[in-house]
C-alpha cells in the first residue's frame, strides 16, 4: 500500500507545484486540436493529443498519463487507421459529433452517438474518459466505435504496474515499477501481437533449502508479476539476498529502485509468473537455483537451469 501511495503521488499530487496555468481540458465547436496542442485533465493526471508509437511515424490520437517519465498510453481513437504526417485535427461539430480529420480532410475516425447536444464541450476528465457534455454526459471515449476492447492502465495491487486487458482478461502486464520507469513497458501498438506466453520452466536440479541454495542473476527481464511478493524500501541489495536465502519459500529478489546503484528490496514467492528476457532494457532478477548452479551471471536463455 505504501508504494502504491508513493507512486500515485508522482503521478498526480506533484501536479500542484507544475501545473501550467495555461492547459486546458475543454474542447469547443468553434476550436482545432492540431498537432502539438493538447487537452490536459483539470488535476494534471491525464493528457490528450497525437503521438507516435515507438519509432512508428505514423500519428494517432490518445490519451496517456502525463507525469509518468515513460509516456503510457491508455486509450487510442484511430488504433488501426492512423495518420501518415502531422496534418491531423480534432473537432467537436455543433450536433456533438467528434470527428478526427487528415489531410483534404479526410475522416479517419469519429463518434456515432444518436444523442443530440444544442451547445455540446468535448472535456478530458481527471478519471481520464473523454466526454461529449452539454449539461450531461452524452458520448465517452471507453464507448468509441474503434475495433477492438483493449484497455491499458496502472494497476496499484502489489507494486505498480501497468496492465493491458481484453475485455476483463488480463492481457499484458509491464515489470514492476523501479524508479526510474516499470522495467519493461512495451512499444504497446506494436507489440498487441507478438506477446511471447511461454509454458513455464522448472529446475533443472532440485532445491535443498537446508544444504544450501545459490542465486543465479539473468540481466534484461521483466520481472515477475506480483500478487505473491514482498517490499522493502530501506534494505541494500545485499541485505535482500540475505533474507531470501533464509526464507525456504523466496524464489527470487531484487532491487526496488535501480537509480545511484539500486536499493530496496522485492522479493518473490511460489511460482514466477510472466517473465521475460529482452535483447535491452529490463532489469536483473537473481532466482534461486541449487548451489551447484549458484553463482553465475547468465544474459542468453532463461530455461538453461530449467527445464521446460
Amino acid at each position: 500500500m505504501e508504494m502504491g501511495f508513493h507512486f500515485y503521488n508522482a503521478c498526480c499530487f506533484l501536479i500542484i507545484f507544475s501545473k501550467v496555468s495555461t492547459a486546458i481540458d475543454t474542447l469547443s465547436p468553434s476550436e482545432l486540436l492540431i498537432h502539438g496542442m493538447t487537452l490536459v485533465s483539470s488535476d494534471g493526471c491525464f493528457e490528450l493529443g497525437f503521438f507516435s508509437p515507438g519509432s512508428s511515424k505514423n500519428r494517432h490520437l490518445g490519451i496517456w498519463y502525463k507525469n509518468i517519465p515513460m509516456q503510457t498510453v491508455v486509450w487510442v481513437a484511430n488504433r488501426v487507421n492512423p495518420i501518415n504526417d502531422s496534418t491531423g485535427l480534432l473537432k467537436i461539430q455543433s450536433s456533438g459529433r467528434i470527428v478526427l480529420q487528415a489531410q483534404n480532410s479526410t475522416s479517419v475516425w469519429s463518434t456515432n452517438s444518436t444523442a443530440r447536444v444544442q451547445n455540446p464541450i468535448l472535456q478530458l476528465l481527471d478519471s481520464g474518459n473523454l466526454v461529449v457534455k452539454d449539461g450531461k454526459e452524452t458520448w465517452k471515449n471507453w464507448d468509441d466505435p474503434s475495433p477492438g476492447d483493449l484497455t491499458y492502465s496502472v494497476e496499484l495491487q502489489g507494486n505498480p504496474k501497468m496492465v493491458q486487458r481484453k475485455g476483463s482478461e488480463k492481457y499484458y502486464r509491464s515489470g514492476l515499477w523501479n524508479g526510474d520507469g516499470f522495467s519493461e513497458t512495451p512499444k504497446w501498438l506494436e507489440r498487441w501481437n507478438s506477446s511471447d506466453w511461454s509454458h513455464g520452466c522448472i529446475h533443472s536440479k532440485p532445491l535443498n533449502c537446508r544444504s544450501g541454495d545459490g542465486f543465479i542473476r539473468i540481466g534484461k527481464v521483466k520481472t515477475p508479476d506480483t500478487p505473491s511478493s514482498w517490499v522493502n524500501r530501506t534494505i541494500n541489495l545485499k541485505e535482500c539476498r540475505t533474507r531470501c536465502l533464509r526464507n525456504c519459500s523466496c524464489i527470487a529478489y531484487t532491487n526496488l529502485d535501480v537509480r545511484k546503484g539500486g536499493s530496496g528490496c522485492v522479493m518473490w514467492f511460489g511460482d514466477l509468473i510472466d517473465i521475460k528476457h529482452y535483447q535491452s532494457g529490463g532489469q536483473d532478477l537473481y532466482i534461486r537455483v541449487s548451489a551447484s548452479q549458484a553463482g553465475t551471471d547468465y544474459e542468453a536463455r532463461i530455461c538453461s537451469y530449467f527445464i521446460l
